[in-house]
């Protein structure tokens, strides 16, 4: 990163827009420069406009508190960076071009302005960012800008400061900072707070790993499993109910596809019977089918003449339209032939007259050539009088303006002699100030410090007040004030007893509320202990009541248990061998076991099974709830008995917490006890403790009413001296008012005004202030008002010398406007005379003449072209409408006989088919194309309609014969019955295989769970194995282990950086870690490398060391990082000679190595060894310019 150029302007005291380009010459070969100036300049500003267009941040504004009032009437905050336009300035700028990471040029900009380019506008700041190279805006926004910043070159602001830029104050804040301070430093710096992270997450993560193991162990302990019997058990039963599911679907099956046969054949009854119904209707179809296709065939007959006809309807409509356009057209064809005859005439009579007017025109030439001459003469004369009379006008204009001027002048001559007198007048009423207006400046201070001496003296004084009085009253309170501290001594040494007996007050109070505190504290701990013995007896009966309620849980869950385990052997055993004794069973026959032919557990048996069920269910549920209610019992003594364990933890510990503030209580009454004079002793405390209070506070009493004394003394003494002070000050005042009255007495000429002084000075003081300003002003005035009029009188002369040469000017010009308009006159008479010999009408000039003339002829033209286009117009609509009527009379013959042609042809198709009537012929042609094909359509749908019904009754016939072969043999009528018992069955024995099945697949699953656990666990241990190490080498809760090793770390590094840039400035110190923090030490190696703190270091070696460390911490900033420019503000002053000779060396060597280094500094030596400058010149009223030299 590199500085290129810096422009700013009105910023602070830095006046107008400056330019700083390091590219140019002599900055652009100079690898050391100097910023000079003043105290109060401006060069820190430059450093400040390059933070403000970088990063929109002043560094020394860093940390500022508390607003200012702009003139605005805004508050803005005093670290706000618009403070530093400059006051007066309504905008100012800061602009900044550099040389990016990616080694392009790029510019930075910061403006700001007031709105409406008004002083009293509020403040506006912009900022941009440009790439030079192509001149594209990167971004326009204020939030955007700073982070754009940041990633063209890699610095925040803070590391800016510390890389780039070291401000004031800046180059010894790492030394001198605090050990949290430097470590914060020092993780911004190397970014290491990802150590923190890292040590924080490490803590966590053992943390989260541990609660997740006792989770998963906790979870696989709740896991119950199948032995290997039961197992075997619930296979075999499932394999039973397996085969006995498929034997009934078996029998499911047969009786479905009874029950889809039966439901076929009600199908194709209900089929044929729908059919023999359409039949029916099919047949009342067939009459009115038979009369439309006779009609079709009758269309049919008469489609081969039904053209003729309608070509005949045709040819009729034709010759009626064509005759009735004929008669039009005729008519108007007569009227055409009219129009003709008349527009061919009126053509040929205006070419007649266009040839006989072209023949005058020629004869005219001669004479119209002879007028335009005159016309030029005439012309020429008429321009000369127009410019003359012009100037005429401009001439009486002038003579106005000069006769204005001058009556002006009057009347300011006029003004300026009134103020005259009016200021002679004033300057007479002041006359007897005259002297005082000699040196009006310092006169006037004078009168205004008189006034403010007269005002401080009759301040907070009454109206009566006399300086004779005052000054007595101040003597004799003086004797009063020297008789009482002759009585009691000195103000300071009363003052000192005084609080002497303050602090034995202060002390007897302490040790009362001392006293107070440990009676209270032993009260305390008596209660406290009385009240741990109660609670021990209670929580010894808590803790038999937890054994008992644990010991009850565990029966209850034992009895639990028990009664399950029994539930399910029943189970097992209806399941098995009950369940196939029952099956064996058969109606009125007797059982192998009871003996009894009624077998109830075969007819009810569902209603047996959910009776059963329910009471195992019942008395589970019994059993269950008493194992809650026991284990609600036992949870609830458990926190009860924690709960007393807690309280007598916590009295425990109130009791040594009131044990040890008895003894520091105690112990503070001992050391109170020591440092006062009261006759107590400790034996007698400790034994009546009431009685030495009673004695304590009786010793407070008296001391206090003591005090009180004493304190009213010292208030009333201390008042007098106060009020001595005032009336002394008082005093002075009179004596400085009285010296300064007698000097201006001495100028004052008046008598009388002498005399109204001592009676009313500080009415006098206001009048001479007045009087000696307008005495000043008057004769000012009057030197200006006498230099106006004597250039009033020199400019009237010449207003008047001009007004006379403009009359001569035009005299002169009247005679010449008379004799051109002379000569005009007589050419005009010769024009007319031309014109009238050939034409009776008047004109103006000849070309007027000539303009009638060719317009005429124009006319006659014009004329002539209409009456052509109208005789063309009227030639072609004659033959146009003659072709038309010809052709109408041949349509007319040709529709004619066309219509007489398809007559003939009717007739005889009429007589070849007799059987069509003339009604018949008029029905046919009624019915159009359209109803001949759907009608077509319509006959054709309805017989294949016909066709299909057939082939569909014969196909239903078919089927339901083939479908009577296959009837099922058994009885339809139950079928409905064995359905419903057989899929009620089948349902049952399917619920027993599914819980079988559950019970298998639970057990598999908790199987597999179990394993998964187990698989998870010791993961989980060999984590928190894992994370446990690396917890304890760098975790904590606070991420504080890690950061601390990281920091002694970098600290290292930079101490190790920091050396090596102190090595040439200073052989005699190295900077040193102190161990096991990040505190400092300075390794003297001229003392026996005696190791010393680092405050121990003066100003000079405390900049050596300090300027070391910012090298260094400027090259762990950059990194990486190439920076070519280096700025320090300040610090050089400290240094002796030598010091600063090898400083100078190092700073030589560091330009030496690629940089620019830019100081800024007071010191003289300095500026003597850098020839190249920029010079900041302070050239008053708080502005500065920048200079470059070198």
């Amino acid at each position: 990163m590199k500085i290129l150029c810096l422009r700013l302007s009105n910023l602070a005291s830095i006046a107008g827009e400056h330019c700083i380009d390091f590219e140019s010459e002599p900055l652009a070969n100079a690898g050391l420069i100097a910023i000079t100036g003043k105290t109060g300049a401006g060069k820190s500003t430059l450093l400040d406009a390059m933070c403000l267009a970088l990063f929109d941040q002043i560094p020394r504004l860093n940390g500022a508190l508390g607003s200012l009032t702009d003139v605005s009437g805004q508050d803005i905050s005093i670290k706000d960076t618009k403070h530093i336009l400059r006051r007066g300035a309504i905008s100012g700028f800061s602009e900044v071009e550099f040389i990016a990471l990616d080694q392009k040029r790029y510019r930075a900009r910061w403006d700001i302005r007031r709105s409406y380019k008004k002083l009293t506008g509020n403040l506006k700041v912009d900022r941009s960012i440009t790439r030079l190279e192509d001149n594209r805006v990167l971004t326009q926004k204020i939030s955007e800008c700073t982070p754009c910043i940041q990633s063209l070159i890699g610095l925040s602001f803070e590391q800016f400061t510390r890389a780039v830029l070291l401000a004031q104050s800046e180059v010894g804040a790492f030394l001198k900072a605090k050990d949290h301070e430097r470590a914060a430093l020092l993780e911004y710096l190397t970014n290491s707070n990802i150590f923190s992270l890292v040590s924080q997450r490490a803590f966590e993560k053992t943390k989260e790993i541990k609660i997740e193991l006792d989770k998963k162990q906790e979870f696989s302990q709740h896991i119950q499993l199948l032995s290997t019997e039961e197992v075997e058990m619930f296979e075999q039963n499932k394999e039973t109910f397996e085969e006995k599911i498929k034997y009934i679907q078996q029998q499911q099956q047969q009786l479905e596809h009874a029950q889809q046969w039966q439901d076929e054949a009600q199908r194709l009854e209900q089929e044929i019977n729908q059919q023999q119904l359409i039949s029916t209707q099919i047949e009342q179809e067939k009459h009115q089918l038979a009369q439309q296709k006779q009609q079709l065939e009758h269309l049919d007959t008469f489609a081969e003449i039904r053209n003729s006809y309608q070509e005949q309807i045709t040819a009729k409509q034709q010759q009626t339209h064509f005759e009735q356009q004929l008669q039009v057209h005729t008519k108007q064809f007569d009227l055409t032939k009219t129009r003709f005859t008349a527009q061919q005439q009126q053509r040929q009579t205006c070419e007649n007259d266009i040839a006989t007017y072209e023949q005058k025109l020629e004869q005219l030439q001669p004479e119209l050539q002879k007028g335009f001459e005159l016309d030029a003469q005439r012309e020429h004369h008429l321009t000369q009088y127009q410019k003359i009379q012009d100037e005429l006008h401009e001439k009486v204009k002038l003579q106005a303006k000069q006769m204005e001027a001058l009556n002006h002048i009057d009347a300011e001559e006029k003004e300026l002699l009134s103020k005259k007198e009016h200021i002679e007048t004033n300057i007479s009423k002041y006359q007897f100030l005259s002297k005082l207006a000699e040196e009006p400046k310092a006169n006037i201070d004078k009168l205004h410090h008189i006034q403010m001496l007269w005002q401080q003296i009759h301040h907070a004084q009454s109206e009566d007040f006399k300086i004779d009085i005052f000054k007595n009253t101040y003597q004799s309170r003086c004797k009063e004030i020297e008789s009482q501290i002759k009585q009691y001594g000195s103000l300071e040494q009363f003052e000192e007893n005084h609080q002497i007996l303050r602090e034995r007050q202060r002390v007897a109070e302490q040790l009362d509320q001392q006293l107070t505190q440990y009676s209270d504290k032993k009260q305390l701990l008596l209660e406290q202990q009385e009240s741990l013995k109660q609670q021990q007896q209670t929580f010894q009966h808590a803790s038999s009541e937890v054994q008992k309620y644990q010991h009850a849980f565990r029966i209850a869950e034992k009895e639990l248990q028990t009664l399950q385990k029994m539930i399910n052997e029943q189970k097992l055993l209806q399941s098995e061998h009950i369940t196939a004794l029952r099956d064996a069973l058969k109606t009125d026959e007797s059982c192998p076991v009871c003996g009894s032919k009624d077998h109830p557990f075969v007819e009810k048996k569902v209603l047996l099974e959910q009776a059963m069920q329910s009471i195992h269910q019942h008395q589970e549920e019994e059993q269950q709830n008493i194992k809650d209610t026991a284990f609600a019992n036992w949870q609830a003594s458990q926190q009860k008995y924690a709960r007393l364990e807690s309280h007598i933890e916590h009295l425990n510990h109130t009791i040594a917490q009131t044990q040890q503030e008895q003894t520091v209580s105690w112990h503070q009454i001992e050391q109170i006890l020591k440092q006062t004079t009261f006759n107590f002793s400790l034996e007698q405390l400790s034994v009546s403790l009431n009685n030495e209070m009673d004695l304590l506070k009786k010793s407070i009493q008296n001391d206090h009413e003591k005090y009180l004394k004493n304190d009213q003394i010292i208030k009333s003494l201390k008042q007098q001296l106060k009020q001595q002070s005032q009336e002394k000050e008082c005093i002075d005042h009179i004596e400085a008012f009285e010296k300064l009255t007698s000097f201006i007495l001495e100028y004052i000429c008046d008598e009388d005004e002498k005399s109204q002084w001592k009676m009313q000075p500080s009415l006098c003081i206001d009048r001479y202030i007045q009087g000696v300003k307008q005495l000043t002003q008057a004769e000012n005035d009057r030197q200006k008002l006498v230099q106006q009029l004597e250039n009033i009188q020199h400019r009237k002369q010449q207003q008047q010398l001009e007004y006379s040469m403009l009359a001569t000017q035009y005299t002169a010009l009247e005679e010449t406007l008379k004799d051109t308009k002379q000569k005009g006159l007589h050419i005009r008479e010769q024009i007319d005379q031309l014109i009238q010999q050939h034409t009776n009408d008047a004109f103006t000039t000849v070309s007027a003449w000539q303009s009638a003339l060719y317009a005429h002829k124009n006319q006659l033209h014009a004329k002539y072209q209409t009456v052509k286009e109208h005789f063309s117009q009227i030639e072609q609509q004659y033959h146009t409408e003659q072709t038309t009527l010809n052709t109408l009379r041949q349509s007319v013959d040709m529709w004619q006989s066309y219509a007489q042609e398809h007559a003939h042809k009717q007739e005889q198709w009429k007589s070849n088919h007799p059987l069509f009537t003339q009604i018949l012929i008029q029905a046919c042609l009624e019915t159009t194309t359209a109803d001949i094909q759907q009608l077509r359509q319509h006959v054709q749908h309805t017989e294949q309609q016909h066709i299909r019904h057939e082939t569909a009754c014969h196909q239903t016939q078919q089927n339901y014969l083939l479908h009577q072969q296959k009837k099922p043999q058994c009885h339809l009528d139950e079928l409905e019955k064995h359905l419903q018992e057989n899929q009620q069955l089948l349902q049952e024995v399917r619920l027993a295989r599914d819980e079988i099945n559950a019970k298998l697949m639970s057990n598999q699953h908790a199987k597999a769970q179990q394993q998964h656990y187990a698989k998870d666990i010791e993961q989980l241990q060999q984590q928190v194995n894992r994370w446990g190490k690396i917890s304890e080498l760098i975790g904590s809760k606070d991420g504080a282990k890690f950061r601390r090793i990281a920091q002694e770390h970098h600290l290292d590094i930079l101490i190790e950086y920091a050396n090596q840039q102190l090595q040439p400035l200073s052989t005699r110190y190295a900077l040193k870690r102190i161990e096991n923090s990040l505190g400092l030490a300075i390794i003297d190696h001229e003392m026996n490398s005696e190791v010393r703190p680092v405050l121990s270091l003066s100003g000079g070696e405390t900049f050596l060391v300090s300027l070391a460390l910012a090298l260094a911490i400027a090259n762990m900033a950059s990194g990486a990082m190439r920076l070519e420019s280096l700025f320090i503000d300040e610090g050089f002053g400290t240094l002796d000679p030598s010091s600063l000779h090898i400083v100078m060396d190092a700073l030589d060597r560091l330009q030496s190595q690629g940089r620019k280094v830019i100081l800024i500094s007071h010191v003289q030596e300095m500026h003597e060894r850098i020839p190249v400058q920029v010079q900041v010149k302070s050239i008053g009223s708080g502005t500065s310019q920048i200079q470059v030299i070198g």
